[in-house]
Protein backbone atom coordinates (compact mmCIF):
# COMPACT_ATOMS: atom_id res chain seq x y z
CA UNK A 1 0.00 0.00 0.00
CA UNK A 2 2.96 2.21 0.88
CA UNK A 3 4.45 1.59 -2.48
CA UNK A 4 1.26 2.80 -4.10
CA UNK A 5 1.15 5.40 -2.39
CA UNK A 6 4.18 7.11 -3.39
CA UNK A 7 3.94 5.64 -7.25
CA UNK A 8 0.90 7.82 -6.90
CA UNK A 9 2.66 10.41 -5.63
CA UNK A 10 5.81 10.39 -8.10
CA UNK A 11 3.18 10.45 -10.98
CA UNK A 12 1.58 13.14 -10.09
CA UNK A 13 4.74 15.13 -9.80
CA UNK A 14 5.74 13.87 -13.07
CA UNK A 15 2.21 14.72 -14.57
CA UNK A 16 2.83 18.20 -12.99
CA UNK A 17 6.58 18.53 -14.35
CA UNK A 18 5.85 17.24 -18.26
CA UNK A 19 2.68 20.14 -17.75
CA UNK A 20 5.14 22.81 -16.95
CA UNK A 21 7.28 21.77 -19.66
CA UNK A 22 4.44 22.26 -21.92
CA UNK A 23 2.25 25.21 -21.09
CA UNK A 24 2.41 28.53 -19.40
CA UNK A 25 6.01 29.60 -19.81
CA UNK A 26 5.58 33.00 -19.00
CA UNK A 27 4.97 32.14 -15.49
CA UNK A 28 7.63 29.40 -15.56
CA UNK A 29 10.18 31.60 -17.33
CA UNK A 30 9.44 34.43 -14.63
CA UNK A 31 9.90 31.70 -11.91
CA UNK A 32 13.37 30.32 -13.42
CA UNK A 33 14.63 33.85 -14.15
CA UNK A 34 13.63 34.55 -10.39
CA UNK A 35 15.36 31.49 -8.60
CA UNK A 36 18.61 31.84 -10.73
CA UNK A 37 19.33 35.41 -9.63
CA UNK A 38 18.04 34.87 -5.67
CA UNK A 39 20.99 35.06 -3.44
CA UNK A 40 19.36 33.63 -0.36
CA UNK A 41 16.49 30.47 0.67
CA UNK A 42 14.25 33.84 1.67
CA UNK A 43 14.45 35.24 -2.06
CA UNK A 44 14.66 31.41 -3.28
CA UNK A 45 10.98 30.89 -1.16
CA UNK A 46 9.89 34.93 -2.96
CA UNK A 47 10.03 32.99 -6.09
CA UNK A 48 7.84 30.09 -5.68
CA UNK A 49 5.60 31.93 -3.73
CA UNK A 50 4.78 33.98 -6.63
CA UNK A 51 4.78 31.17 -8.83
CA UNK A 52 1.55 29.83 -6.77
CA UNK A 53 0.03 32.97 -6.94
CA UNK A 54 0.34 33.28 -10.60
CA UNK A 55 -1.06 29.97 -10.64
CA UNK A 56 -4.06 30.67 -8.44
CA UNK A 57 -5.00 33.33 -10.41
CA UNK A 58 -5.36 31.73 -13.61
CA UNK A 59 -6.91 28.48 -11.50
CA UNK A 60 -9.26 31.70 -10.05
CA UNK A 61 -9.70 32.86 -13.78
CA UNK A 62 -10.41 29.92 -15.44
CA UNK A 63 -12.81 28.40 -13.10
CA UNK A 64 -14.87 31.48 -13.53
CA UNK A 65 -14.73 30.97 -17.39
CA UNK A 66 -16.01 26.78 -16.64
CA UNK A 67 -18.74 28.38 -14.37
CA UNK A 68 -19.73 30.50 -17.05
CA UNK A 69 -19.61 27.67 -19.27
CA UNK A 70 -22.29 25.91 -17.72
CA UNK A 71 -25.07 28.13 -18.97
CA UNK A 72 -24.32 26.31 -22.17
CA UNK A 73 -25.41 22.97 -20.84
CA UNK A 74 -28.81 21.43 -21.32
CA UNK A 75 -28.53 21.77 -16.90
CA UNK A 76 -27.05 25.02 -16.18
CA UNK A 77 -27.65 24.71 -12.76
CA UNK A 78 -26.24 21.08 -11.90
CA UNK A 79 -23.54 21.83 -13.90
CA UNK A 80 -22.09 24.60 -11.65
CA UNK A 81 -22.93 22.78 -8.00
CA UNK A 82 -21.35 19.86 -9.81
CA UNK A 83 -18.33 22.02 -10.66
CA UNK A 84 -18.62 23.64 -7.27
CA UNK A 85 -18.05 20.56 -5.54
CA UNK A 86 -15.59 19.31 -7.71
CA UNK A 87 -13.37 22.25 -7.11
CA UNK A 88 -14.07 21.72 -3.11
CA UNK A 89 -12.94 18.47 -3.45
CA UNK A 90 -9.97 20.01 -5.32
CA UNK A 91 -8.94 22.46 -2.74
CA UNK A 92 -9.65 19.85 0.16
CA UNK A 93 -7.34 17.03 -1.82
CA UNK A 94 -4.62 19.56 -2.15
CA UNK A 95 -4.82 20.67 1.51
CA UNK A 96 -4.51 17.16 2.48
CA UNK A 97 -1.31 16.31 0.25
CA UNK A 98 0.50 19.58 1.11
CA UNK A 99 -0.79 18.72 4.93
CA UNK A 100 0.92 15.21 4.35
CA UNK A 101 4.34 16.61 3.02
CA UNK A 102 4.91 18.84 5.86
CA UNK A 103 4.37 16.09 8.27
CA UNK A 104 6.39 13.26 5.99
CA UNK A 105 8.41 15.04 3.34
CA UNK A 106 12.31 14.18 3.76
CA UNK A 107 13.23 17.91 3.72
CA UNK A 108 10.29 18.96 6.51
CA UNK A 109 13.16 20.45 8.86
CA UNK A 110 15.04 22.21 6.45
CA UNK A 111 15.52 25.62 5.51
CA UNK A 112 14.53 24.53 1.65
CA UNK A 113 11.40 22.72 2.66
CA UNK A 114 9.30 26.14 2.09
CA UNK A 115 10.40 26.23 -1.30
CA UNK A 116 9.68 22.61 -1.86
CA UNK A 117 5.83 23.55 -0.40
CA UNK A 118 5.39 26.34 -2.23
CA UNK A 119 6.33 24.66 -5.22
CA UNK A 120 4.44 21.20 -4.99
CA UNK A 121 1.13 23.70 -4.16
CA UNK A 122 1.67 25.27 -7.34
CA UNK A 123 2.00 22.26 -9.53
CA UNK A 124 -0.89 20.52 -7.72
CA UNK A 125 -3.00 24.21 -8.86
CA UNK A 126 -1.25 24.54 -12.24
CA UNK A 127 -2.63 20.56 -12.60
CA UNK A 128 -6.42 22.17 -12.11
CA UNK A 129 -6.28 25.37 -13.78
CA UNK A 130 -4.64 22.91 -16.94
CA UNK A 131 -7.73 20.68 -16.44
CA UNK A 132 -10.12 23.27 -16.14
CA UNK A 133 -8.59 25.25 -19.60
CA UNK A 134 -7.99 22.04 -21.31
CA UNK A 135 -11.28 20.06 -20.68
CA UNK A 136 -13.98 23.25 -20.79
CA UNK A 137 -13.05 26.09 -22.16
CA UNK A 138 -10.43 24.97 -24.42
CA UNK A 139 -8.21 27.87 -24.97
CA UNK A 140 -5.47 29.71 -23.95
CA UNK A 141 -4.74 32.72 -21.24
Amino acid sequence: MKNYIKQSMLSLLLVSGIALAETTPDIEDNFNKCRDKAENTVQINKCSSDRLEAYDALLNKYYKKALAKCSETDNPKQCKEELKEAERNFIKYKESMLSHLEKHSLFHNGTIFNSIYLNFAADLTKLQYDTLKDNYIGEEP
